[in-house]
């Protein structure tokens, strides 16, 4: 068959029409692509928490859609593909960085609520047991609350227990009753005079005294520890009687 000239002249007419269609479709599409981007884009922008964590990854985007933006004016269509999966990509990562980071943030706040509550509760609880326990001298140390027995008379260079001083240690006995949850460790002290192997020992059984005092009044021996730590942690000079008789103590940790 044979196509007349007037025929062939319509049918290249016909076919660029419709690579112009068709290529006209694909840029529209394009260009919507690009507009969606841009409103996408603003609607992150007006979000206080991708701004407070993902201020980055949201001016990335913002500089891949004015790239996107010249590419379309030139008509590079690869380009302003690639700029919009680009700036697609940043827009989903500055959401993600800012829901992690505020989920990090909720969590270090409640973290940081629940250390000042517990440092609160740890406070009161130390001041109640200074209230429980006013008849003994009292310091703070890293392992809790620390008193200081520096009335407990003993055997000289013994470790019997005084009758007298036995009553000393009955507010111990009542706190330890009131608190079951509470568990101490028994620490024996001497001063400089005598061999320190044997103020070591003597320590240590001045703490055990001790000791098997609270547990005949009633205290269960597994709450109770003992040390013995002879001279080595004097509290003052052992150059006068007054400051030996200092060094010569039983202290009680409450363990935290």
């Amino acid at each position: 068959m044979i196509i007349s000239l007037k025929n062939k002249l319509l049918l290249w007419v016909g076919t660029l029409f419709l690579v112009g269609f068709v290529a006209g479709c694909a840029s529209i599409e394009n260009y919507q692509s690009l507009e969606r981007l841009k409103i996408s884009y603003d609607q992150l922008q007006q979000n206080n928490d991708v701004n407070k964590y993902a201020a980055t990854q949201l001016y990335d985007a913002d500089q891949l859609i004015s790239k996107a933006e010249t590419a379309a004016n030139k008509g590079e269509k690869k380009l302003l593909d690639h700029y919009i999966y680009l700036g697609d990509k940043h827009l989903k990562l500055a959401e993600e960085v800012a829901n992690r980071k505020k989920n990090e943030a909720y969590i270090e706040e409640l973290s940081e609520q629940r250390s000042n509550l517990l440092i609160q509760s740890r406070t009161q609880e130390a001041q109640k047991a200074r209230d429980e326990l006013e008849a003994y001298k009292t310091k703070n140390s890293k392992r809790g609350i620390v008193l200081v027995l520096d009335n407990l008379l003993f055997d000289t260079g013994g470790a019997t227990l005084h009758r007298g001083s036995q009553r000393n240690l009955d507010p111990l006995v009542r706190y330890m009753n009131d608190h079951p949850e509470r568990e101490i460790s028994v620490e024996g002290h001497t001063d400089n005079v005598g061999e320190e192997n044997f103020n070591i020992d003597l320590s240590f059984r001045r703490a055990e005294a001790v000791k098997n005092y609270l547990v005949t009044s009633g205290i269960n021996a597994n709450r109770i520890s003992t040390r013995g730590f002879g001279e080595s942690l004097p509290v003052t000079s052992n150059n006068t009687a007054h400051g030996r008789q200092q060094n010569r103590r039983v202290e009680i940790v409450i363990l935290d």
